[in-house]
């Protein structure tokens, strides 16, 4: 099963941005065009998908679809855990 997640950050204080929570979507054209309008209001946003069996929890490596703005340094790390 392909599983499509769109992850946006907003800035925080002293300039730090944080992530807003994940939004799951059915599908890759959803997830891009979801991205997209979501860039106008975020500081970065990015559509990501995996491959994968949730109930043994057992994925693949993410692969992005779309990104708008500069991704903070930490947000490799959260593909590991969304």
């Amino acid at each position: 099963m392909t599983y499509y997640v769109v992850q946006s950050f907003q800035g925080g204080q002293k300039g730090v941005p944080f992530a807003d929570p994940p939004l799951m979507v059915d599908e890759q054209r959803q997830a891009e065009r979801l991205a997209e309008r979501l860039s106008h209001s975020k500081l970065a946003v990015v559509a990501l998908s995996w491959d994968g069996d949730a109930g043994y929890g057992v994925f693949g490596g993410a692969v992005i679809l779309a990104q708008y703005g500069e991704l903070p340094e930490y947000a490799d790390e959260m593909a590991i855990a969304i």
